[in-house]
């Protein structure tokens, strides 16, 4: 195959246009060269905004994890408070004073009557009622221990509920702020999302927004969670220590119910039992019951409040948590909208590169065929339409 012969200088025409068309090769490769790169480079802006918005929608999940768990905490908290309001009375901070003020003293009558017991039965040696003689003793000789106790699980808990005054635990009752973002435009993208509407309802909404906007947005609602948190760890320590002071109060009687339990086993199983005995175990046994009764149905009713209060706060945290998720999904919409665009700009300046390439190779076989007004002005005009698209492309698209 023969080559067409490429001409000499002398050949080439010397006039302005014929000089400005011999370097239309060189000006279209170039242009073909930023073209394509620009393609690249807007394919891999379109890649990073994709691959930002897949790890922003890895967030959104982590919000809408902690909104369905601490709905269903709050769920499960409502349940085990309707099931206890049947049995408990409305919580009472003073009643539950008086009686941890008079728990020393009531244990202090119990063991006076246990030891009364186990010296009647010391007495009067009965084989039927050895196992409730040895526990008698155990439990005689650990009154003093019983009693210090009391009085430190007393103080503890008038403690705690002065300091319950001050919190929300008097009133049973969590006032949290809504928190909603500042920006009115992210304020009306997130209601339009919550509300269900469509991509292209949301899209001209969400496409005025700019990212710092969102940014500054979500950093305030992490400001606003860490501020919720602090507000209500008083109240979750205040409740905490009256709930650790009440359940030591309630082990103590739960020792002396555990005495009384085996005494009323061994009474009714036992045979002839000596009166003095039988009454001074009845008398043990009765005002055991009925300070167990007492503290549990104190322990009871605060337990309702605590429930109560731990789902109010479990709900303000789920509200705030939506909203959370909700900015994420604008984030999210709005990074897919600059993948999509940054996509279209790079197909574009690919169609613009295609375009200069031809308009090389339509120069590169004019000057091989000497026939260079036609096929140079063809070139010329595909390489103006080429850098125009380019133009066009960088500045609206």
């Amino acid at each position: 195959m023969k080559l067409p012969k490429i001409p000499t200088p002398e050949e080439v025409p010397q006039s302005l246009w014929s000089r400005i068309l011999t370097f239309t090769p060189i000006l279209m490769t170039v242009v073909a060269t930023l073209l394509a790169g620009l393609a690249s480079s807007e394919m891999t802006q379109a890649q990073y905004y994709r691959t930002l918005a897949a790890e922003l929608q890895s967030k959104a999940g982590d919000q809408w994890g902690f909104f369905q768990a601490k709905k269903l905490r709050a769920a499960t908290m409502r349940n085990t408070l309707d099931l206890l309001r049947a049995d408990a009375d409305t919580y009472n901070p003073a009643a539950l004073s008086i009686t941890a003020t008079r728990l020393p003293a009531r244990l202090e009558r119990i063991d006076v009557r246990g030891a009364a017991l186990l010296a009647a039965l010391v007495a009067n040696p009965t084989p039927d009622l050895a196992p409730m003689q040895a526990a008698l003793e155990s439990f005689v000789q650990s009154a003093e221990a019983r009693k210090k106790e009391a009085i430190a699980a007393q103080a503890e808990l008038k403690a705690a509920l002065a300091d319950a005054q001050q919190s929300s635990l008097a009133d049973q009752k969590i006032t949290v702020p809504v928190w909603q973002p500042s920006d009115p435009e992210i304020a009306a993208a997130v209601q339009a999302i919550a509300a269900g509407k469509t991509n292209e309802q949301v899209m001209p909404i969400i496409s005025t927004i700019r990212p710092a906007a969102i940014e500054s947005s979500l950093k305030a609602a992490a400001e606003f969670s860490q501020t919720l948190d602090a507000a209500s760890a008083p109240v979750s320590q205040t409740i905490d220590r009256i709930d650790s002071a009440v359940s030591r109060q309630f082990q103590l009687v739960q020792q002396a119910r555990a005495v009384s339990r085996t005494l009323d086993a061994d009474l009714t199983s036992a045979g002839t039992t000596p009166a003095d005995i039988r009454n001074t175990a009845r008398d043990f046994i009765s005002a055991c019951d009925a300070l167990h009764a007492e503290l549990a149905q104190a322990d009871r009713s605060f337990t309702a409040a605590r429930l109560r209060l731990t789902a109010q706060r479990y709900d303000a945290e789920t509200k705030h948590n939506q909203t959370t998720a909700y900015l994420y999904e604008v984030e999210i919409r709005l990074d897919g909208a600059n993948s999509d665009r940054h996509r279209l700009r790079s197909q574009r300046f690919f169609y613009g590169m295609l375009a200069a390439q031809a308009a090389v190779v339509a120069a590169t076989l004019a000057i091989a065929v000497k026939k260079r007004n036609i096929l140079w002005s063809f070139a010329a005009a595909v390489g103006l339409v080429a850098v125009s698209s380019g133009v066009y492309v960088y500045l609206f698209v």
